[in-house]
């Protein structure tokens, strides 16, 4: 989970339509590798913490919460925090653009093994 203080660099991607958040490691975690979500890419670090997102499709994926592709060319500010749960993860992005404050807050569903064979099983 992000600690207060610590800044988020933001990019976007026009030509490829992907808006990019990502905190630095801290000097005791590395890069470990990614989690891919449909449109989003985690960027999991070796202590378990979420320090990047990638958004692909990001105009259409962020539209249902009012951030446009200008939103995020603009933005003067970004922020994410993430808490992983047993069934999921949630993100919660906010951006500030047009000295207005647009949050967007995610939930990324844990797959839980053996749970669609046991679906299956019982509707047989």
């Amino acid at each position: 989970m992000a600690t207060d203080g610590e800044s988020v660099t933001m990019s976007y991607d026009e030509k490829n339509d992907i808006f990019v958040l990502q905190k630095d490691f801290t000097k005791d975690e590395t890069f470990k590798g990614n989690l891919d979500a449909g449109d989003l890419v985690l960027d999991i670090s070796s202590k378990g913490n979420i320090r990047g997102i990638e958004i692909i499709n990001a105009t259409h994926f962020l539209r249902e919460f009012g951030i446009t592709p200008e939103m995020m060319r603009s933005a003067s500010k970004g922020n994410f925090t993430a808490q992983v749960r047993t069934n999921g993860i949630t993100i919660c992005i906010t951006l500030m653009a047009d000295q207005q404050i647009h949050p967007a807050i995610i939930v990324v569903p844990q797959e839980i093994p053996g749970r669609d064979r046991a679906e299956r099983n019982h509707n047989l």
